[in-house]
């Protein structure tokens, strides 16, 4: 099942939610679930930075070598797009899915 990042937001915190759950009814038996939750609410952290930056208006390569690569603004992983015309043709990093563009 392929998750939107909003749906996978929501499932991150419904498992902290279950396990603070678990930590409130089992106190003496709390320790992994304790580390779950701290683990799974560090994640949807991340996911709801991530989801920030993607809707933040961010919308352009980043150039940063003369050899033809660009780097996404969002996940910072680079593309090579071999010559300035071809990077018109760039509309979505391939790493993050992050529409981006030239003019826009």
């Amino acid at each position: 099942m392929i998750l939107t990042l909003e749906e996978a937001i929501e499932r991150e915190e419904g498992i902290v939610a279950e396990n603070e759950r678990f930590c409130a009814v089992a106190p003496s038996e709390s320790a992994a679930a304790y580390h779950s939750a701290t683990y799974h609410r560090q994640i949807a952290e991340w996911l709801k930075e991530l989801a920030g930056r993607k809707t933040a208006g961010v919308s352009r390569w980043i150039d940063c070598t003369e050899d033809g690569y660009v780097e996404c603004p969002v996940c910072g992983h680079l593309t090579t797009c071999g010559s300035e015309d071809e990077i018109e043709d760039l509309h979505f990093c391939f790493w993050c899915g992050t529409r981006l563009g030239v003019d826009e």
